[in-house]
């Protein structure tokens, strides 16, 4: 019955969606004056409306059907607001329909619905994601001093788009800004890869390139909005056949190619109807005028090296299999096995084979193994054996269905670590003897713990209480402080002692929202304050 009444309330909230105003509107150019009416909430950092653009900008190319213009300001921001409200509602049917133990929905009346997290798991996610970005952000840039030098510089550029010396440094200083951003993206794909005609080396020099000339209109926004001078939209009009040959020149390459990259970096009509947000791709493709529109700031923050792997996915999901997955786990469990070896423990081997000792045991994807002094004549071996997954980012919501559901990784590790856990002692003292042979396995005792680690935080802090779930940031930052001691290393990744320090740096409100007649409250996700690793 709960489940046909939550069902009965999501069709009628997808019909009050579709018949929405907006739609009667042209779908481009409603697109960019939402964009840009984000754009400019990102310079007040009011950041709550991307939801609200990711599933809005998608529906608006699909659904579109006149070509009314004049799309009114207050119409944008009431159409903000509402998507946002309806990506939130989207995101709790997802969960509810997966896990219904997740969240409680009260309908008080037919119109009026109460809905609240049971599963405080939810928040604390979201709160995890938003607290490693800031904490990076601030770690990277902490000894970066040139924003200010740069703006200075700017406001004496008279002409944005006229090429001058004071333009050209300005472009160098962006240039290694763009540097430091991108070195620092987690990206698990290497310069050799080929998806189609280009590499990933030469995107990685387009992606730069457009991440300096991101960060240069910045600062030009910044000026004309300081001094109230708009003498250009906050986007940036890039003709298309003027940057093809702008960063052919630059880069030395070949127009097919640039073209080729261009194509998988932008957004249109077509990427819509396949599913894609704009988020993964901040540059607006506008076929009819053959230009780009650049929206500087949403372009500085994003991560496409994430976002060009779920466009190739789409695209060829058995081809992406054959080539991209490999290179993935290859380079991720290299990375895992190196953030243990450059911290002192140097017995640590990937690919452990099982079924020698035990027919029908997966492989161990990474064993690590030290030794602790006890002060006893015997000592103690401590063995890691960790279950390296992954699996495609996605949203909180999928994330959390995707790693703890029936089919989910975090599902698969589990069965994978119980069926390991049946290895018998002396198959492990042998198994542990001929992979790493320099070491005496011979009296002692030994202290199995069992890891899962993850490249990002995909369903790491779901109620799976039996599994020790890490993603690899927080595995590498706390061998880094750990220095070694392994006491340490486990001490800092102490499940229940780490969400305690959490709980003062984030909250869940209940909100109402209006749509249509149906007046509905629901939780609402805020971030409070930064919490350093190790608190």
């Amino acid at each position: 019955m709960a489940f046909a009444r939550i069902k009965a309330f999501e069709n009628a909230i997808d019909k009050i969606v579709l018949s929405h105003p907006i739609f009667e509107y042209e779908a481009f150019e409603s697109a960019r004056m939402i964009l840009t009416f984000q754009e400019l909430g990102k310079y007040q950092l009011v950041t709550h409306w991307e939801g609200a653009v990711d599933i809005l900008i998608p529906m608006l190319f699909k659904n579109c059907t006149a070509k009314k213009d004049n799309l009114s300001v207050q119409m944008v921001s009431d159409t903000l607001e509402m998507f946002d409200s309806y990506r939130g509602l989207r995101e709790l049917f997802y969960y509810s329909y997966n896990f219904p133990e997740s969240t409680e929905w009260t309908f008080s009346s037919p119109t009026q619905i109460k809905i609240t997290y049971k599963d405080n798991t939810i928040p604390l996610q979201l709160w995890y994601d938003q607290n490693k970005w800031f904490v990076k952000s601030h770690t990277i840039f902490k000894d970066y001093k040139e924003d200010d030098v740069i703006f200075k510089k700017v406001l004496n550029i008279e002409k944005e788009f006229k090429e001058s010396q004071a333009l050209n440094d300005v472009y160098a200083a962006c240039l290694k800004e763009a540097e430091l951003k991108l070195a620092n993206y987690t990206n698990y794909l290497t310069d050799e890869v080929s998806f189609h005609s280009y590499t990933m080396k030469q995107f990685r020099e387009v992606y730069l390139d457009m991440t300096a000339r991101s960060l240069v209109a910045r600062h030009f926004t910044k000026k004309y909005l300081e001094k109230k001078d708009m003498r250009r939209e906050v986007y940036v009009r890039l003709p298309r056949s003027d940057l093809i040959k702008a960063l052919v020149k630059e880069l030395n390459a070949d127009a097919p190619t640039i073209e080729a990259i261009l194509n998988d970096m932008t957004y249109d009509k077509e990427k819509a109807l396949f599913g894609l947000s704009f988020s993964s791709f901040p540059i607006l493709f506008d076929s009819d005028h053959q230009e780009y529109n650049l929206f500087p700031q949403a372009f500085a923050i994003s991560n496409y090296f994430s976002e060009i792997r779920r466009l190739w996915a789409k695209q060829d999901s058995e081809k992406y299999n054959s080539i991209i997955t490999p290179v993935l786990d290859s380079t991720f469990s290299l990375r895992v096995q190196g953030s243990f070896t450059k911290s002192g423990f140097l017995n640590a081997k990937l690919k452990v084979k099982v079924s020698d000792y035990l027919s029908g045991l997966p492989d161990i994807d990474l064993l690590v193994v030290t030794i602790e002094p006890t002060g006893y004549p015997d000592p103690m071996y401590v063995i890691l054996i960790c279950e390296l997954k992954n699996p495609m980012s996605e949203d909180s919501a999928k994330a959390f269905v995707a790693s703890a559901g029936k089919k989910g990784h975090l599902t698969k590790a589990k069965t994978q670590l119980q069926r390991l856990q049946k290895l018998p002692g002396l198959d492990l003292r042998s198994m542990l003897q001929r992979t790493f042979p320099k070491l005496h396995f011979g009296i002692g005792a030994y202290l199995l713990n069992y890891l899962v680690i993850t490249p990002h935080n995909i369903g790491m802090l779901t109620n799976m209480k039996e599994l020790r779930v890490y993603d690899h940031e927080m595995i590498d930052s706390a061998l880094k402080v750990a220095k070694g001691d392994i006491a340490v290393f486990f001490d800092l990744l102490n499940r229940e002692r780490w969400l305690k320090s959490a709980e003062d740096c984030y909250s869940t409100t209940i909100v109402k929202k209006v749509i249509g007649d149906f007046s509905i409250e629901l939780p609402e996700f805020h971030f409070k304050r930064m919490m350093a690793f190790g608190y």
